[in-house]
């Protein structure tokens, strides 16, 4: 982030502490006024589960989110990643 530092990193939130609804609301709010679909992109974590994603997913449709785009996840440990292993 240019310009972080030690001394403003505290009005700064990483995306994945952002609560997902209220993105997705903030997501739906613009996309009103767009033509187009939005790509929207969530960031969850891997302490959640597949019913919580599904729950958000059905949320952003209800509010009128065309597309979500990605969905990032972070993992708490580099060691339980397979992926990342190989």
């Amino acid at each position: 982030m240019p310009y972080l530092t030690n001394d403003n990193a505290h009005l700064y939130v990483e995306a994945y502490d952002v609560n997902a609804y209220d993105l997705i609301d903030l997501y739906a709010a613009a996309q009103k006024h767009v033509d187009q679909g939005i790509s929207m992109t969530l960031y969850v974590t891997d302490a959640w589960t597949t019913e919580q994603l599904a729950k958000i997913y059905i949320y952003a449709w209800m509010r009128g989110i065309k597309s979500v785009y990605y969905v990032r996840q972070r993992l708490q440990t580099l060691e339980e990643c397979v992926a990342c292993q190989i």
